[in-house]
């Protein structure tokens, strides 16, 4: 919708014109084939791999939503749409139940924010194509503008950044594709965007410093770049992106073994907003990472160090005193042999806005210990099941109002 009619009163005209009947409803979904945009599959198959949630928010019909949901594999439980309502006996149209959020003007906004409080999720990200997508930040974080079937200028122009093609902005895994088809494949949809601003390139093992200096010179507005599992890359091309990219704010470097320390300085140095720094397994990240971090990116909420085998109590003592003024609240740091569960300890004291710790598989760390963090300070143990495996997490709900996340 273009946004200039409120929906509640445009979904009302548009029902008591049509009138759907529970045979039409049954008639449609039968002559009309579902059809999804290509690569939107892809796209939901990888936030899926990632432990990303993803949700359906829509002003659609329920009846129609949930045969995509089928084919995304997203439960039936995470949707949230409007809701025919039939004559029992004669299956006549009898209205909408106007007790679903999405039902009115302000509804996605209401489910967003809803989404939030029960699950502290952070950073949240809103898709879609309408005025009613584009209100739903705030509470959302950011906000993608979609224009591969129907382009609004509102919607376009009130964006975080808007995308035409699912399948141009996800690259992972294609670990075959050598230097010079990245470059041209990144160079092609550069051209064809005004502002291009997410790229996922991990497990493409062709990606090398050459390719992110390309990047940094041929891309402007980059927000989300994943590289992880791309072994060539070093500190070079992580430098260049830190000094053209000044708006990124979510970036993956997982399993890039040859990533020091200088690459994270020199990446708050320039990019002082970032919300997500992924660098599992990078094995040259030391405590001195952590304390930069510490003391120069109050704005980061997502840090995992997990598997970064010199990071120790140093780094974790310097983390805690910074957290006072930072709004870090998904910490991971398992397979550490070095940490202890006082420091630990401290970072929860100090930092108010976590609300999930990994800890696992942290030879000085016991379960009972975590158990015993959770009785003393009032939290709760969350199991989650991530990529095939049980993983615990530590998932903490502030006994502090008002704190926001």
């Amino acid at each position: 919708m273009g946004g200039s009619v409120l929906f509640q009163d445009a979904l009302q005209a548009r029902l008591s014109i049509i009138k759907p009947s529970r045979e039409d409803v049954a008639n449609f979904l039968k002559n009309h084939p579902l059809e999804l945009t290509p690569g939107i599959e892809e796209l939901i198959n990888t936030l899926h791999s990632q432990g990303r949630m993803v949700y359906l928010v829509s002003g659609g019909f329920r009846q129609m939503i949930e045969p995509v949901a089928d084919r995304l594999l997203i439960p039936y439980h995470r949707i949230y749409a409007n809701t025919l309502l039939f004559d029992e006996a004669t299956g006549d149209f009898a209205g909408f139940d106007a007790n679903e959020p999405t039902s009115r003007d302000g509804g996605k906004p209401a489910v967003v924010q809803s989404l939030i409080d029960a699950n502290g999720y952070s950073p949240m990200v809103m898709i879609g194509d309408g005025a009613t997508d584009m209100q739903a930040k705030p509470p959302a974080d950011v906000f993608i503008g979609f224009g591969g079937i129907v382009e609004r200028e509102k919607v376009r122009d009130g964006a975080d950044w808007f995308i035409r093609d699912f399948e141009a902005l996800n690259l992972a895994s294609n670990w075959a594709l050598p230097f010079d088809v990245l470059r041209e494949i990144i160079g092609r949809i550069a051209e064809g965007e005004d502002e291009f601003s997410y790229l996922n390139v991990s497990r493409c093992y062709g990606t090398d410093d050459a390719l992110l200096i390309f990047l940094a010179e041929n891309v402007t507005g980059l927000t989300h770049l994943d590289v992880s599992y791309c072994f060539k890359v070093s500190d070079a091309g992580i430098l260049s992106l830190a000094l053209c990219q000044p708006s990124l704010k979510v970036l993956n470097v997982s399993y890039c073994p040859k990533l020091t320390d200088f690459a994270v300085e020199m990446l708050i140095s320039h990019n002082a907003f970032l919300l997500e720094l992924q660098l599992q397994s990078c094995l040259e990240i030391t405590d001195r990472a952590l304390i930069c971090l510490a003391e120069n990116c109050q704005s980061l909420r997502v840090l995992n160090v997990s598997g970064c085998v010199q990071v120790s109590d140093v780094g974790l003592w310097g983390l805690a005193a910074g957290a006072t003024k930072m709004t870090l609240n998904h910490f991971e740091i398992s397979d550490n042999s070095h940490i202890t569960m006082e420091t630990l300890e401290q970072l929860v004291l100090h930092c108010h806005a976590l609300r999930r710790l990994n800890a696992i598989h942290c030879a000085n760390i016991s379960l009972e210990a975590l158990t015993s963090l959770e009785e003393k300070y009032g939290f709760r143990l969350e199991l989650l099941e991530m990529r095939g495996y049980s993983q615990l997490v530590r998932a903490f709900e502030s006994s502090v109002e008002g704190i926001d996340t």
